[in-house]
């Protein structure tokens, strides 16, 4: 592909229509997937959708995994031989999948639900710092240049 100053403009809208064009038939696949999942319970399309996009740079697969994980009720995780797949989040609960209002693209993952906050696990972390802190000799620069306990 040859750029010119005359081809600039025309070879800059291909590319932006080539990437939105991807983006879409993504999205497409996914929604898909997500069919597939409702109607079989099967997740493997849901995962080679995924898989397939890892090696291209234009297609966020971090954003894509949590939109599935947000759309339907899978999570995300190793297999047993090692391998990254969608998983059915509850056993004893049949495939659903959210009503889809906004493409993998344009989600963001302030939409997806707050995990909780362990509290007992951070206050155990901050009360061992304390500790380590209140036994540790710390030293300060003072105006002459010499250490000094604090």
């Amino acid at each position: 592909m040859t750029i010119t100053y005359k081809n600039l403009t025309s070879k800059l809208s291909s590319v932006i229509k080539s990437a939105k064009t991807m983006r879409d038939n993504s999205q497409c696949l996914l929604e898909f997937g997500f069919t597939a999942y409702i109607n079989e319970g099967d997740t493997g399309y849901l995962t080679r959708t995924v898989a397939a996009c890892v090696g291209v740079k234009s297609l966020n697969t971090a954003v894509m995994t949590s939109y599935i994980e947000h759309i339907a009720n899978v999570k995300y995780s190793k297999s047993k031989d090692g391998t990254l797949s969608f998983k059915k989040s509850f056993k004893s609960l049949k495939p659903t999948v959210k009503p889809i209002t906004v493409a993998w693209y344009d989600f963001e993952k302030s939409e997806a639900v707050v995990t909780e906050l362990d509290v007992a696990r951070v206050l155990a972390s901050l009360c061992k710092r304390m500790d380590k802190a209140s036994n540790d000799e710390k030293t300060t620069r003072s105006h002459s240049g010499r250490d000094e306990s604090v």
